[in-house]
């Protein structure tokens, strides 16, 4: 039955659009092509000072593509073949890669999805933040840094700082590199998918911030994004791509916005009312609630698990005397902020790092499927190769003899088997991981889980960096893997709807603690335990 009660959100900073009539940016009509292949045809954009525009549409759609070209970042196999653009009334397509590059900073800046690519991995934040500031003519400041990181919520002890980025999570990495460019204030601010590694609350804070500075400098935003829910909170205007093609663009409306018309409230196209439809929240019921009585036989069990971890000298409990029951046959969602304990209990489970203090039982076998899909695969080796690298593990594990060769017709058989039950052609196996989009390399990461017959699936945020359309494609595909093979499931999350929109159980976790866990219904609808609710009211929605 669906549910009915919807929780909401009070904007904490109105949007609105700069009075300024002059433009910041301009694009018109422009075009892209990799090769042969056009990815983006005909885009238009006026973006005003203090404005905010959002671009949204599912993976290759051709929305970092409009980023690349304005950055210059284009591969030597794209090329813009069409159309202006023009930043601050200057010809950004004529100007020499040494006059582009002295915008970056001080004129325009770029949050990318992926910060850890962008930083040294060996050299500590405070070194690459003095690095950066100095060659924009600032020094570090350590009160205003320490403001920054305070709004993020980042530690103010000076531990970040001291820290390289390889020693953090992904989510803490992504706040250094927006606390970064708060620091730099420039008057473009490119966000490139950046609250995808977030947890609710962090991207609530990271949201209400950006506002915030754009309030205070009136410096312009254009935001890349798949989480319409922060569309809603923080855009003025937004454009829908598909295939490269503007679908519609006009004002996001909402009820961020008192229930005005525009894009988001009152869609013309298909195309965005199918990515609105896809979009979880908290009505959806994608399957029956199974409820389990403490007698059932388990395939997971933590009892009283202790995990501490030694960080530059200092001891860090992750984990203080977790107790977590998966049933068999059960889905049981696991949330809560970033570094609360989520990743730390699967890796405990599969045996990854062993608790120094309490049991974990597991009956049966598992598989793990990563957050990173593309970097659990080994980008040398085709699907193929992969797939079979996991049916030998397996046999392995199972004591029973691997095959050897290139092409093993057993092997093929059942590869082309969960090929079919993840929705994935056969044509794609002798291709490399790099050559997927980011649902496809999704799926066949659950595909080569899948070969080696497992009874436990650990999913660790594996929905995050996918558009809302993929998200539902890979929660529909575990529900009925779940019920067409009797699987167990842990599925972590920081997407609280999402959970909710599938999971039996759910666990909420808080600096390594258990602070409630029940079915599904209880904890979103009903909860009186005041994180769960603290989480429940960061959480941004389209409706």
């Amino acid at each position: 039955m669906a549910m009915t009660k919807k929780i909401k959100t009070v904007r904490a900073v109105t949007a609105r659009t700069s009075p300024q009539k002059e433009s910041l940016l301009s694009m018109k009509d422009l075009r892209v092509s990799y090769g042969d292949y056009e990815a983006l045809h005909g885009y238009s954009l006026e973006l005003a000072p203090g404005e905010i525009h959002c671009i949204a549409g599912e993976s290759g759609s051709g929305k970092s593509t409009i980023l690349k070209a304005l950055l210059g970042l284009t591969s030597y196999s794209a090329e813009v073949t069409g159309g202006s653009m023009t930043f601050a009334g200057e010809d950004v397509l004529a100007m020499s890669d040494k006059a582009r590059r002295e915008l970056l900073g001080d004129e325009i800046g770029l949050i990318a999805q992926n910060p850890a690519a962008s930083f040294n991995p060996l050299r500590t934040f405070r070194r690459q933040f003095e690095e950066t500031l100095e060659s924009h003519g600032k020094k570090l400041d350590e009160h205003e840094v320490f403001h920054v990181f305070k709004t993020l919520g980042l530690p103010t002890d000076g531990r970040v700082l001291s820290s390289c980025p390889y020693e953090v999570s992904g989510g803490m990495c992504q706040r250094v590199a927006i606390a970064l460019l708060m620091l730099l204030k420039p008057r473009l601010l490119l966000c490139d998918e950046v609250t995808s590694a977030l947890d609710v609350t962090t991207q609530k804070q990271v949201a209400d911030e950006l506002l915030r500075l754009r309030d205070e400098t009136g410096m312009a935003i254009l935001l890349v994004t798949h989480n319409l829910g922060l569309a809603a909170y923080m855009a003025d205007t937004i454009s829908i791509l598909l295939n490269g093609d503007c679908v519609e663009s006009g004002p996001v409306g909402g009820h961020y916005r008192d229930g005005a018309p525009g894009v988001l409230a009152t869609p013309s196209h298909d195309y965005t009312k199918k990515l609105l439809h896809d979009v979880a929240d908290f009505e959806d019921d994608l399957r029956p609630r199974t409820a389990f009585e403490t007698s059932d036989p388990t395939a997971v069990e933590l009892s009283d698990v202790h995990k501490t971890y030694r960080v530059r000298g200092n001891d860090v409990q992750a984990l203080k005397g977790v107790d977590l029951k998966l049933y068999q046959g059960e889905i049981l969602g696991v949330v809560g902020e970033s570094g609360s304990g989520k990743s730390t209990i699967l890796r405990q489970i599969c045996g990854m790092e062993t608790p120094e203090v309490g049991d974990v039982h597991l009956d049966g076998k598992y598989q793990y499927i990563f957050q990173d899909a593309y970097a659990s695969f080994d980008p040398r080796m085709t699907i193929r190769q992969s797939l079979y690298e996991s049916i030998r593990n397996a046999a392995k594990r199972d004591g029973k003899p691997s095959q050897r060769g290139n092409r093993v017709p057993e092997y093929d058989e059942r590869i082309r088997t969960y090929l079919e039950q993840v929705g994935l052609s056969e044509e794609l196996l002798d291709r490399f991981p790099s050559r997927l989009s980011g649902g496809q390399c999704q799926r066949m990461a659950i595909a080569r889980a899948l070969v080696a017959d497992p009874e436990v699936l650990l999913c660790d945020e594996i929905t995050s960096a996918l558009d809302v359309t993929a998200q539902r494609e890979v929660v529909e595909l575990l529900v009925r893997l779940q019920k067409e093979l009797g699987l167990s499931i842990i599925f972590v999350s920081h997407d609280l709807a999402l959970v909710h929109s599938f999971c039996d159980r759910i666990l909420v976790l808080k600096s390594g603690e258990v602070v409630t866990c029940g079915d599904a219904a209880t904890v979103i609808q009903n909860t009186e335990e005041p994180y769960t609710k603290q989480l429940l009211d960061s959480v941004l929605t389209v409706r």
